[in-house]
């Protein structure tokens, strides 16, 4: 016998029409990374998960071959988690890929914190829509971001994992946000709401570019959330028109109608403070500064949008869509 006839059937031995089918089933992933915070019996205090998301292009560095046959067939699903053109989000703007965070309300600090994960993913955005070229790590270093330095003063570690691979994952986290944010930003698709502003400006709005909370679990009494949720605003501030980056709050069915009921009340708070210190003529004008960066989202999001949810929150594999 040959070797031709005694070697094992390959990948590039199958038909064309074959391979192609298989670069169509190829899947995206939805990636789930919990952290917590033990208190001092060792049980969990508090949690927050971080949710990212890759597409199966690992193939196309197989060989010249392969890469010529799958790139155009994955361009189309690496537009299902990278917005492009057709790709458009409607209101609370959570159906397609966009930073995301699942958390309880004992969390909130890291997150708000003034080098933590939303202002560093927002300040990241901001910095790369203005200088393209810059380079992460001198991003992080110019402005004084240290994700290993965050973790132990919030006391928080990934869960089953090493100290070293939850801050890579947490920076990663953050690259990622800022450039979805950016690429939403650059997304012509996107409608934008215009807004005159009391010195006559016209200021157009953009509210698809959202980083996304969702709260899981609220304090024990339910003040407690309020106050947490207007610490989240204050710490957020009013909306800036030259960034037009918003933070949606969300709540799952595994919060409480209590803690639903105090996330909404607390986001309402912060809204109409920043609304009333703010003058008769800019609210006259719907000045989009007095919005806070805070903005309402979806009770029950898991419950009423269950397959955006289940596909771009919770963890697993998803095929292309037809």
């Amino acid at each position: 016998m040959t070797n031709a006839q005694t070697r094992p059937l390959g990948f590039l031995d199958l038909p064309t029409e074959l391979r192609l089918m298989v670069y169509e089933l190829l899947p995206n992933r939805t990636i789930r990374t919990r952290y917590v915070k033990h208190s001092s019996d060792g049980t969990t205090e508090s949690s927050f998960t971080i949710i990212t998301y890759t597409a199966p292009t690992a193939i196309l560095a197989t060989c010249k071959t392969i890469n010529n046959e799958a790139a155009a067939i994955l361009l189309k699903t690496t537009q299902q988690i990278v917005p492009g053109a057709g790709a458009i989000e409607q209101s609370p703007f959570f159906t397609g890929i966009a930073p995301r965070v699942e958390t309880d309300i004992l969390a909130l600090p890291i997150l708000e914190a003034p080098k933590g994960l939303i202002k560093a993913s927002i300040e990241w955005y901001s910095c790369i829509h203005n200088s393209p070229s810059t380079k992460f790590d001198t991003f992080l270093a110019s402005h004084g971001y240290d994700v290993s330095t965050l973790l132990k003063e919030y006391g928080y570690i990934m869960e089953d994992d090493t100290s070293e691979e939850a801050v890579r994952c947490l920076l990663n986290f953050i690259r990622k946000s800022g450039y979805l944010l950016r690429i939403w930003h650059n997304n012509s698709s996107v409608g934008s709401l215009s807004f005159k502003r009391y010195d006559d400006d016209l200021v157009e709005v953009d509210r698809s570019r959202t980083f996304h909370v969702a709260v899981t679990k609220g304090a024990r009494v339910n003040l407690d959330t309020v106050v947490a949720i207007e610490r989240l605003g204050r710490a957020l501030g009013p909306c800036d028109p030259t960034r037009d980056v918003r933070v949606g709050i969300h709540t799952l069915t595994s919060a409480s109608e209590g803690t639903t009921i105090s996330v909404d009340e607390g986001r309402s708070r912060i809204q109409w403070q920043i609304r009333a210190e703010r003058g008769f003529t800019a609210r006259m004008f719907g000045d989009p500064r007095l919005e806070a960066t805070l903005v309402s989202g979806c009770s029950n999001l898991d419950k009423h949008c269950s397959e955006a949810f289940n596909k771009f929150w919770g963890g697993g594999e998803w095929e292309l869509s037809q």
